[in-house]
């Protein structure tokens, strides 16, 4: 009875749209550091995590025999990333928005690199030390078979399908295109995703 009333729906991206198992693409460095360093930094940090995109990055430097390193102060940080102690350096790995309060500046080449691996829809996280960013890692999660047809059938309904993600504006993109999805929000934190049901709400949906 209650979803006879609905005529919005909105979805999650990773797990919900995707298989939520992603995959580890590539590491490249931007500083001193060379890219299987940088890994190992990355999975050293994230074998604390519980998170789809950590279990990927970890996994990786165990299939290339990389060691992880001991961390001291682990912290996820809801929506951003997460971030640790190692050797006095504190690291941080995740989004823009987890670099950001680092207190690192992105030159428009390094940009338009993310931005070009984004567009593939990857997942690109930057790995901060200190104040500078070492270099990026990126993932990539699948669509499921399944949820095409799934959404189509949905909106056949009369619903409206929007995604709201934690993940960039660029790979949200290009997975709403791909569904022919009737909108998409990227960079959510989990209050803007409350905020949003509730304007919704107000609207009368």
């Amino acid at each position: 009875e209650e979803m006879s009333k609905v005529d919005t729906l909105i979805i999650d991206k990773t797990g919900t749209i995707t298989v939520g198992k992603p995959s580890f693409q590539s590491s490249h460095t931007w500083a001193e550091l060379d890219d299987t360093v940088l890994l190992q930094l990355a999975a050293s940090v994230d074998a604390n995590s519980e998170h789809p995109i950590a279990n990927a990055i970890v996994a990786a430097a165990k299939e290339q025999d990389i060691p992880l390193l001991p961390v001291n102060s682990f912290e996820s940080v809801t929506g951003k990333g997460v971030t640790a102690e190692l050797d006095g350096a504190r690291i941080g790995l995740g989004n823009r928005l987890l670099a950001e309060s680092f207190g690192v500046t992105l030159s428009e080449e390094q940009l338009d690199e993310v931005r070009q691996r984004q567009s593939t829809g990857e997942t690109v996280m930057y790995l901060c030390r200190n104040t500078r960013i070492e270099g990026i890692i990126s993932v990539s999660d699948s669509i499921k078979d399944t949820s095409a047809d799934a959404i189509k059938k949905i909106q056949s309904l009369g619903m409206r399908v929007i995604m709201m993600t934690g993940d960039n504006e660029y790979t949200a993109k290009t997975v709403a295109d791909a569904l022919e999805l009737d909108g998409d929000e990227a960079d959510c934190l989990p209050e803007d995703k409350f905020n949003r049901v509730s304007e919704l709400q107000r609207k009368g949906h």
